[in-house]
């Protein structure tokens, strides 16, 4: 029987989300607000984020380092 989840759904706290992305809170539900990242799933008083989400911000925003040619 094959698998169908290639990987389990996983749920990320506002503490883990800063530490993945290198931003702090305030930063985070800024860019939120401006429709610039991913809104949490609110579950009671807490608030989660699809991992996935998160790995797909990430991917679409990370850009190489300019080198010292770009910079001048």
């Amino acid at each position: 029987m094959a698998n169908t989840m290639a990987h389990p759904l996983r749920f990320l706290r506002i503490p883990e989300v800063q530490h993945r992305i290198g931003l702090g809170k305030t930063k985070i539900y800024g860019m939120i607000k401006d429709g610039d990242f991913p809104a949490p799933i609110k579950r009671g008083r807490s608030s989660i984020w699809r991992n996935d989400d998160i790995e797909h911000w990430i991917m679409s925003h990370d850009r190489p380092a300019p080198s010292f040619e770009d910079l001048l």
